[in-house]
């Protein structure tokens, strides 16, 4: 059939029509319903709205107190969960029909996260919804391995852990951020954070899937298209939670900081993932900026950011980002107690403080390391300020005590000279004429 496209002459989905160049109205509907099957669709959207509806009127139900009525409605979604990836098996195995078993998997991505919240009523149900809250993610572990199955996907320990710690961080949150003692900003800003993790470890940095099914080129990369589709589903339901929360739950009075706390999730994974220099200083500077909205969530934002900067000056050897994590760090520790609110902002350390210290050995490592001339004015400026503040009043104030001074400071700067003229010419390489001229 000429019409027909390649993806149902692929995996045999459009039954052959012989000779007949222009398909009828019948043989259209047909490859409708077989390639684009809109009854899986039909389906799901059934099952959510009558959930939506038991749930809307549970007053009426004998079993409305307490958390049952949650339990047996996530009961009777997994029950459909579990129904769909068993079609899917039974499609692509027993029929040969890849393209509708993919468009299953892809629905019980949306359905996998639990899109009806019955999850954030139990997670509040203390150790009664932790039990709960486990028996779903031994459930989720089941619908992965049912979906790699289905697909023939070659599913590491990666993806599970992956997927399975996704999964675990959505209840854990919402209880964090329901609980009475919880600083909502703080919580909804640790969770943006958290979904930048989970975009780096479901998308940027996931190791590769490949499906069993796929024959060529072309059917591989149809492939991959879907598994690509499938995570990113799941990382899109990670924000929906969290956004629900955000709009729906939390105070309108705070939207504002925790909104602009969100764009720091985008912020946090460009200073990971940028490979340009530029670009890491510009991201981590912006996303500094971001959490000044939020003086809360100041401290923990200068923490993380000292730990990326440090992790990105040890993999590129770069002396730069090293000063800036061990400013970063010397900041938060400075700011360790407070959180804004009319509070006036902590003191200055004295110098002999084990902040001051633990910085001044940051540097002095650095110095030792790559010899960073940043990290060497800093520590010069430091040395000359301590020294004006505490030698000061040590210093001669007769004339001709300074003039002894002087004598002695002129020759030591001398000696320095010399130090320095001898240093240089030992180091220089024999034959080069540029180093020997600098030397002279």
């Amino acid at each position: 059939m000429e019409n027909t496209p390649e993806s149902a002459q692929l995996f045999g989905l459009i039954p052959a029509q012989g000779k007949q160049k222009k398909p009828d109205i019948h043989t259209w509907l047909r490859y409708f319903f077989v390639e684009y099957n809109p009854l899986y669709f039909v389906s799901a959207f059934c099952m959510l709205y009558g959930i939506f509806l038991i749930d809307r009127n549970l007053s009426a139900m004998t079993i409305s107190s307490g958390p049952m009525a949650s339990i047996a409605l996530l009961l009777v979604l997994q029950l459909y969960e579990i129904s769909l990836l068993a079609a899917a098996i039974f499609l692509a195995h027993r029929l040969g029909a890849i393209r509708p078993a993919a468009m299953l998997c892809l629905l019980e991505c949306v359905l996998l996260f639990d899109c009806t919240f019955r999850l954030e009523g139990l997670a509040l149900q203390s150790w009664f919804g932790a039990v709960i809250d486990v028996l779903w993610l031994v459930m989720l572990a089941l619908k992965l391995r049912m979906m790699a199955v289905a697909m023939r996907l070659d599913f590491k320990a990666y993806h599970y852990v992956a997927v399975l710690l996704t999964a675990a961080s959505i209840p854990v949150l919402i209880a964090w951020l329901s609980s009475a003692g919880s600083h909502t900003a703080t919580g909804l800003q640790v969770a943006a954070w958290l979904g930048s993790l989970i975009v780096l470890a479901l998308e940027l940095r996931r190791p590769a899937l490949k499906s069993a099914w796929s024959k060529n080129a072309r059917q591989a990369r149809l492939a991959d298209a879907c598994i690509k589709a499938a995570f990113r589903i799941l990382i899109g339901f990670y924000f929906y939670h969290v956004w629900a929360f955000l709009l729906f739950v939390s105070e309108p009075h705070g939207w504002a900081a925790a909104i602009v706390g969100q764009f720091s999730a985008y912020f946090l994974l460009g200073t990971i993932t940028r490979e340009s220099m530029r670009d890491i200083w510009k991201f981590a500077m912006l996303m500094l900026a971001s959490s000044l909205f939020s003086p809360a969530i100041l401290m923990y934002t200068l923490l993380l950011l000292a730990l990326i900067l440090a992790l990105q000056a040890w993999h590129r050897s770069n002396g730069n980002l090293a000063v800036a994590a061990s400013l970063l760090m010397f900041a938060a520790t400075c700011l360790a107690g407070w959180n804004g609110d009319g509070a006036t902002m902590p003191d200055f350390p004295v110098w002999y403080s084990w902040k001051c210290v633990l910085l001044g050995a940051c540097l002095a490592i650095i110095i030792y390391r790559s010899r960073n001339l940043l990290a060497i004015t800093l520590v010069s400026c430091a040395s000359f300020y301590i020294l004006y503040r505490n030698v000061g009043p040590l210093l001669p104030h007769k004339e001709m005590a300074k003039g002894i001074v002087v004598i002695i400071l002129a020759f030591s700067m001398l000696l320095t000279g010399l130090w320095v003229n001898m240093h240089f010419r030992a180091s220089t390489r024999p034959g080069d004429d540029n180093n020997n001229e600098e030397a002279r």
